[in-house]
């Protein structure tokens, strides 16, 4: 049963070769109608779908196969080590086509959340593979403190300066064809300095450009840097010490008192309530 299902595995893979590996080359499959993006979703959903039948025939086999002194044959083990390092490698196809629709379409939170999942399934099918060979090996308190701590990072760090940051430096570099503004400035505090590095930009070729993302800096800047007020009222008393929930805010706020000054005229320049 395993070597029917190993082989049928086998063949597929080989039969969809250029499909599966063509985005570690950065390019689509030769021929092909779809989009970067639906090349890249289609990607993580397949491989999840694997992953997930992967996972429960290894489970199966480890629970209901016939034991020799408490282990289980070698050959069950082959298998199991088979199907650990397909879904390893399809995790990777799966990776290289989310980082061509980045390299593309620039960072999202949820393309970051797919590539936090698949390195997770890497450690877990890592994990798996090292607990068939050693029996006692602690690998369910390894996956999970692993996985804690990636969520609690993102958490404490936050991925909206990720974001941001990647995506104006790669439009800037010529990399991507536009930047979101309006996604930016949804961030808030944590696209501050990129939005502001987007503001100075003064090609002409990114005149319209430069000008949202100039409205954008003003609008962070009076809703989530000074806290509202007259100009000068918010010039005599500067930043508001208004805490800051991650290390994004912090550096932010830190930001804005280091360039109070040049925030403060493309405040009042190009902020809406006073243009």
């Amino acid at each position: 049963f395993l070597g029917v299902i190993s082989l049928v595995y086998v063949i597929y893979l080989l039969s969809q070769f250029a499909y599966f590996f063509s985005a570690f080359t950065g390019e689509l499959p030769d021929g092909s109608e779809i989009s970067v993006a639906q090349y890249a979703r289609r990607g993580f959903f397949e491989m999840a779908a694997v992953a997930v039948i992967n996972l429960g025939i290894i489970g199966v086999t480890v629970v209901f196969a016939k034991r020799n002194e408490g282990e289980i044959s070698r050959m069950i083990k082959a298998f199991d080590l088979f199907f650990c390092g397909f879904t390893v490698v399809l995790v990777a196809t799966s990776i290289s086509k989310i980082l061509l629709y980045i390299a593309e379409m620039g960072l999202t939170h949820k393309r970051i959340y797919v590539l936090v999942a698949d390195l997770i399934l890497v450690v877990v099918f890592a994990m798996i593979t090292v607990r068939l060979f050693k029996k006692n090996f602690p690998y369910m308190k390894v996956i999970l403190a692993f996985a804690c701590s990636v969520i609690t990072l993102m958490s404490l760090v936050g991925t909206d300066s990720l974001i941001a940051n990647y995506n104006v430096e790669m439009y800037l570099r010529g990399n991507l064809k536009t930047v979101d503004t309006y996604q930016l400035e949804n961030m808030g505090l944590s696209a501050l300095k990129p939005l502001h590095k987007l503001a100075l930009n003064e090609k002409e070729s990114d005149k319209i450009l430069n000008y949202s993302a100039k409205q954008a800096v003003a609008n962070v800047f009076y809703y989530n840097v000074v806290h509202y007020g007259t100009p000068e009222e918010y010039m005599e008393k500067g930043v508001i010490d208004r805490g800051f929930t991650n290390f994004n805010d912090y550096l932010a706020l830190k930001y804005a008192k280091e360039n109070f000054g040049p925030l403060s005229d493309i405040h009042l320049n190009y902020g809406w309530w006073y243009g």
